[in-house]
């Protein structure tokens, strides 16, 4: 399915339309992302949401070239940047972008760094290769990063190698690896994963300021909806491969209007709201490798009807600028009780 965008705005760095990927695996064909389609402009922040397994992580290595083939496959789609699809360019291409105009922080950084490098060679390698800078500017340029990103005193710990950093300082030099070149997008996996809430906001504050003065686009995969609500423009909301919501920040948190966003939504602590109990998501995420007919959250949704079991929903836009695939009017769902209580 193809959602028409006609008025695209002329500073979009980011275009998907219609992704799909699959992985081959010993229990059948798993569609790991179906028909997405997406775009990020320069100087915005777009958050990409879902529970694990929902293709949020997938979706970025497939645009990125990064997939494991075999058994990950690009079925069909594109990814323009810079006037080019990224899914039909060479690997050489591809390493061309990466780095210099795309930056990436990947979800684990225990595995992400070289072990056998230390952190400062692999750090001042960026600079050196994209931009042919000398030994002295790269190393320059290293350290000033390290030191953003709050690993001081640079200088000694330049020459360190990934085993003798904590697993939140290793996150620290993958975002300082993702922005010394200065991109023109950062996809940022759960970017904050393993550090504590005042480096986080650190981290956070530096991707800011390079989207504010560089113009940079931000794509940022998390699970932290604080994050989103104070640090992220639109939202793109996964579920089962699927994208089920689009919404700005403001409208995704006054008014969510699928239940899959709902139930999110409900199931997390808030502090400007009073909620006797969380409530829970109830059952589990459907085996992607037999999804059922119609819409993969019926079987978790109690305000499911008659034809959210047959056929499958598209996204449609709503009220608000909001795109939502669902057959149920959101108007008959309660916001703050999306499940019945027990």
């Amino acid at each position: 399915m193809t959602v028409e965008r006609n008025n695209l705005k002329q500073n979009t760095i980011l275009q998907v339309a219609d992704l799909q990927v699959e992985f081959r695996t010993q229990y059948g064909v798993l569609t790991a992302v179906n028909d997405v389609t997406f775009q990020v402009s320069a100087g915005e922040t777009l958050a990409i949401v879902g529970e694990s397994g929902s293709g949020k992580s997938a979706t970025q290595l497939a645009i990125l070239g990064l997939l494991p083939t075999p058994p990950g496959r690009v079925v069909r789609g594109r990814a323009m940047f810079g006037g080019e699809d990224l899914l039909t360019l060479s690997e050489r291409r591809l390493q061309d972008i990466r780095g210099r105009q795309i930056g990436m922080v990947f979800q684990d950084p225990m595995t992400a760094l070289n072990p056998f490098l230390t952190i400062g060679t692999q750090l001042a390698e960026m600079p050196r290769r994209h931009f042919g800078s000398s030994s002295h500017d790269s190393r320059e340029q290293a350290l000033a990063m390290l030191e953003r990103v709050g690993i001081v005193p640079a200088v000694k710990r330049f020459d360190d190698y990934p085993h003798q950093f904590s697993g939140g300082m290793r996150q620290r030099v993958l975002v300082a690896m993702a922005l010394i070149c200065r991109p023109q997008l950062v996809i940022a996996d759960e970017p904050t994963t393993a550090l504590d809430v005042s480096i986080q906001a650190q981290i956070l504050d530096l991707i800011q300021e390079l989207a504010v003065r560089e113009g940079t686009a931000v794509v940022m995969i998390t699970h932290n909806l604080g994050v989103v609500a104070s640090r992220c423009q639109r939202v793109v909301v996964m579920y089962a491969g699927r994208i089920v919501e689009m919404a700005s920040v403001q409208e995704l948190f006054s008014n969510p209007r699928h239940p899959y966003t709902r139930a999110l939504l409900a199931s997390i602590p808030r502090v400007d709201a009073v909620k006797s109990r969380l409530v829970a998501i109830e059952g589990q995420p459907p085996d992607l490798v037999s999804l059922p007919p119609g819409c993969a959250f019926a079987p978790r949704c109690t305000h499911r009807i008659a034809r959210c079991s047959e056929e499958v929903p598209q996204l449609n836009l709503s009220e608000g600028g909001t795109e939502v695939a669902c057959w149920v009017d959101p108007g008959t769902i309660d916001s703050e009780n999306v499940r019945h209580e027990t």
